[in-house]
Parts: C-alpha cells; structure tokens; sequence
C-alpha cells in the first residue's frame, strides 16, 4: 500500500513538473522575439514584437460609467467602431481599425480593462503587418499581470550593449532609441531598425514596411540587391542611396546622402527583418560603422 502512494506521489509530482515544464516553454517562446524600451525618468514602457508596437496608458475613470465616444477620440478610435469581447478577458474592451498612413497601411487594436476601482488600462497594439490575435492575447495577458521577464528590457539610453536576435552586440557612443524599431547613434541616419519572428511571412511583410520607412525629405537615387554576410549567414540585401532633397544649410553638420540595406534573414531560431543606414558624403565608397560591422560584411571586403 505504501508503495502504491509512493508510485502515485511520484506520477503527480511528474505531471505538475511537465504541466510547469510546458508552461515555461510557452512563456519563453512568447519572449523569444520581444523587446521592451523602458524610459527610466517617466516610466513609460514600449514593446516591440513580432512586428507589433505596444503601448500602455492608465486612464483614471470607470468603464461602466465612462463617455466612451469621448475616450475613443482621445485615442483616434473611429467613432463607428464598436467594442468586441474576447472569452479569456472578461469585461474587456476590444476596439479593431485600420489606418493608412505615408500609403502605408497599419492594423490596430485597442484594449480597455478595469485594473482597479477608478483605473483603466488601455494597451494599444498597432502591427504594419498583419493581425494576429493570438500574439495579442499572449501579450496582452503578460503586460495585464507585470508577467513580461526583465531580460527583454533595455534602457532609453543603453550603456554598453543590446538583445539582438538571442545575442549581445555592443552599442556605439551616444546611442539611444530613436523609436521602438530603431537604435541610433550620432544622428538619426547611423542607425539600426529591426524586429524579430517567429514565421518568414511576417518578417517579409515588416520589409515591405521597412523600404516605406525613415527616407522623409531624401529622394531615391538608385537601389541593387548586393549579397552579403549576415550574422553568418550568405543574405541577398536591398541596397538603397537617398540624397537630400535640399542641400545642406551651412554651418550644420549634415550628410547630402545616406544608404541602407534592408535585409530578413533566418537566425538563431527566429527571423529577422532589418534597416541599416548610415551617412555618407560619397555614397560610391563602400562604408561600414561599428554597429552595421557587428552584424553584417560584404562578400568582397
């Protein structure tokens, strides 16, 4: 008899172990791909993945009793959309629209929950990819209850170095985030764009995005796909040269031309889609900053 409790102890001890096993593995594969900015002055924190952008504001009011057209404006809500209910968060709000901007189309979905008497959490997810609502419900649930782990976090100013594709890369003097997608040092135009996947369609439609992105106020001059080496691994990249549409202004130190190369890539487990850009007085010289060396070398230099 002893023995029979022993062996039945035993076979609940394995399942609890292989239920908590489980869980850990789907946590984990949820974060694989995530990226968290905090700004340590006012608190803020953004998130970025699988080509999501998610935010979060605190709203002091009542759901119940709240002037929801009143809200939905503050949050440019279309004022015909009207809420949706998911099963596994009971009570909350879901508004779902779409909105072009610069022709780029971008997919939105707001969420609404009562935190606490007199406290709404409003988290906002906008994608230029398309929608997935499992990869909103994940989230969703991990920012609902602080569960997103401290590893995918990064400062505003990062000191030394990032998360980037499951490793380390060192940053440059005077980095920071320039937005959620991209790390910039020195200026805006010397800088790293990217996000990470768990499926190449995704990460192919975040290229698309990618080549509509950050060329405000310079024109293209030409575009090839040049073959590189990307973290190790033989890549074809679209090459691009901007020039500025107006000359530079003296006495500012700005560059007439800038390149970059868009390029997805499968590494280390997940997929990658990203912008690299630098500066350049002479676009015909082939250049690399520290940064794009850290992950990217041409084939014939």
């Amino acid at each position: 008899m002893l023995y029979k409790n022993i062996l039945c102890c035993l076979a609940a001890l394995l399942a609890v172990g292989l239920q908590s096993a489980a869980q850990t593995n789907e946590q984990s594969s949820t974060f694989l791909n995530a990226r968290a900015v905090k700004c340590d002055a006012c608190k803020d924190v953004v998130y970025n993945t699988e080509g999501y952008v998610i935010t979060k504001a605190e709203l002091q009011e009542d759901l119940e009793k709240a002037n929801m057209n009143r809200i939905k404006k503050s949050f440019a809500i279309p004022q015909k959309d009207t809420a949706r209910y998911a099963p596994p968060f009971p009570g909350t709000r879901i508004y779902k629209y779409d909105d072009t901007r610069d022709s780029i189309l971008f997919h939105y979905s707001v969420y609404f929950t009562q935190k606490a008497p007199g406290k709404v959490w409003v988290i906002t997810f906008m994608t230029p990819c398309d929608r997935d609502s499992a990869i909103e419900e994940k989230m969703y649930n991990a920012i609902l209850n602080d569960a997103v782990p401290g590893y995918v976090s990064t400062s505003l100013l990062p000191k030394d170095s990032v998360r980037f594709a499951g490793r380390k890369i060192m940053t440059e003097p005077g980095s920071k985030w320039a937005d959620i997608w991209t790390l910039s040092s020195y200026n805006r135009y010397n800088s790293l764009s990217w996000s990470e996947f768990s499926n190449r369609e995704r990460a192919l439609q975040l290229s698309n995005f990618f080549q509509n992105y950050g060329s405000r106020g310079y024109k293209l001059l030409e575009e090839s796909d040049v073959p590189i080496t990307f973290e190790g691994k033989e890549v074809i990249a679209l090459k691009r040269i901007f020039v500025r549409k107006r000359a530079k202004r003296d006495g500012l130190l700005l560059n007439n031309y800038f390149v970059d190369y868009v390029i997805t890539a499968e590494v280390r487990g997940r997929y990658v889609t990203c912008l690299l850009s630098h500066p350049t007085e002479d676009p015909s010289i082939v250049v690399l900053r520290p940064l794009m060396k850290q992950l990217m070398r041409f084939k014939n230099h």
